[in-house]
């Protein structure tokens, strides 16, 4: 079952590599691009707006894709599934514009309080209200489509909306000169191609239904993830306004130059992972067969965010020196090995609290986010103060360690599952071990600094594959992971 199990995520999660995340990558390697063409004021503004259209989905009931991909798999026809995803679709939609439209006629209140009061930035906030209704809708259909397991057409998709995406603001910033403006016009162009493009190839087959019954169920379900999600969004980017109001937007700046690279984990392994996950286990009808998977696959998965923490820390001043685009933006590398440590326990708690979802009672879950938020908040009005950006960084570590513990505890009777914590944390342990050896012991000059950080990160990996830590039967369901995704079939 494992072997099967762990060869069919891999499938689907390295598909899913292969297009959105590997995107992202790309997205990663501009950085240097935008932040030649950007000054850190204008690239903090560009994380404000970033983090206010997350937000604002959440406000607008984003959350409810979650409550569609579980009912979709209780519908016993087609036509019932369809009914699921265009109820989703047509509310959180239609709930999304008015939002937008209500922020986007009082924007000369609003705007200036993220980008200034200029003809420029009022236009920049309107524009990013429309990015909100067609990013949201574009994200309802992604979902649906992966509730099917059709990872290779959300691969195709997630690539050539981000390949326009890039080229137009590419175009925008270095020819046509339109700094940041041009940066948000590009995205604006990409979504309304995907949207419009996704509704001629899917509302002829879905229809336009509106069920009150799977409403009211959706709602049922998504209510308490409404609030969950706004408290998941302080964890992760409230941090931002709190940075602007105890700093200003050259600290969000450089702190969102550092973070977007500390959160490389979040974008790979653990988005694409996600995004068969849920699917996955919803579909799984034997509840002991399922229950057996969620603590097998745990720590296979954790390994590979260990990999990718542990060699993305010990590169981070070098790979924060090669990446900024005018001098300045490196001196917050910091941030990088801190963020990234954070976003270990964040993985981690991604797999803890899926009994939630199992279960369906997600009641608990705005308390746990909203407790694990009062500490972000607290945390980052003590430490900002006195270290900066950095004390941003180290909220961030400290919420999501705590999210963890709480979760694990209240999960606990709700859906209780054998964790392999030996196996989930050893290999963690030592990989901090060698990232403080790499950090600390290596050398200045950059060729030898590497290659001492490159040996670390083998011997890690030797200690991990060859320690006795896995098993024969371990390794060999790790190995068809990683082959089955290659061959006709896997």
């Amino acid at each position: 079952m494992l072997r099967d199990a762990l060869a069919r995520l891999g499938r689907h999660t390295l598909t899913y590599a292969a297009g959105g995340p590997l995107m992202y990558a790309v997205g990663f390697l501009l950085v240097p691009f935008y932040t030649h063409f950007l000054d850190k004021a204008d690239y903090g503004v560009n994380e404000l707006l970033t983090q206010l259209i997350a937000v604002l989905s959440l406000v607008a009931g984003r959350n409810m894709a979650a409550g569609m991909t579980r009912l979709f798999f209780e519908q016993k026809t087609p036509r019932e599934q369809h009914a699921v995803i265009t109820t989703t679709v047509l509310t959180v939609g239609a709930a999304a514009t008015v939002l937008a439209a209500v922020l986007a006629l009082a924007a000369p209140r609003v705007a200036p309080l993220l980008v200034g009061d200029t003809a420029d930035g009022l236009l920049l906030f309107r524009i990013t209200m429309a990015i909100l209704v067609l990013q949201t809708v574009r994200d309802l259909y992604f979902n649906y489509l992966q509730a099917q397991q059709r990872s290779a057409l959300v691969t195709g998709l997630s690539v050539a909306k981000m390949a326009l995406q890039l080229s137009l603001q590419i175009w925008l910033i270095a020819v046509k000169r339109r700094g940041l403006l041009g940066l948000f016009e590009g995205v604006l162009i990409g979504e309304a191609v995907s949207v419009a493009l996704l509704s001629v190839a899917l509302l002829p087959t879905l229809g336009l239904q509106f069920s009150r019954p799977l409403f009211r169920q959706l709602v049922l379900f998504t209510l308490p993830l409404v609030p969950n999600g706004l408290f998941m969004f302080c964890l992760q980017a409230g941090d931002r306004f709190v940075l602007k109001g105890l700093a200003d937007a050259e600290a969000v700046g450089l702190y969102g130059f550092s973070y977007k690279f500390g959160s490389i984990p979040m974008y790979f392994p653990l988005t694409p992972f996600l995004l068969v996950w849920f699917p996955y286990v919803f579909a799984i009808k034997d509840e002991d067969q399922r229950r057996a998977l969620i603590g097998r696959v745990m720590p296979f998965f954790m390994l590979c965010v260990t990999a990718v923490v542990l060699g993305l820390a010990l590169v981070s001043r070098e790979l924060a020196h090669v990446m900024e685009g005018q001098p300045g933006y490196a001196a917050s590398w910091p941030v990088i090995p801190i963020v990234a440590a954070g976003y270990w326990f964040w993985s981690l708690f991604q797999i803890v609290q899926t009994g939630f979802y199992v279960r369906k009672i997600t009641r608990h879950l705005p308390w746990l986010s909203g407790m694990a938020a009062a500490v972000n908040l607290a945390a980052n009005f003590l430490l900002i103060p006195r270290i900066g950006y950095l004390g941003a960084a180290w909220a961030t570590l400290l919420t999501f360690v705590v999210l963890l513990v709480i979760t694990v505890r209240v999960v606990r009777p709700v859906y209780d599952v054998a964790w392999p914590w030996r196996k989930t944390v050893a290999p963690a342990l030592v990989g901090g071990a060698a990232l403080a050896a790499g950090l600390l012991l290596s050398p200045d000059a950059l060729v030898p600094a590497l290659a001492f950080k490159l040996g670390l990160f083998v011997a890690w990996v030797v200690w991990v594959w060859y320690g006795g830590f896995f098993g024969r039967e371990d390794r060999a369901a790790a190995l068809s992971s990683v082959r089955t995704p290659f061959q006709r079939g896997g």
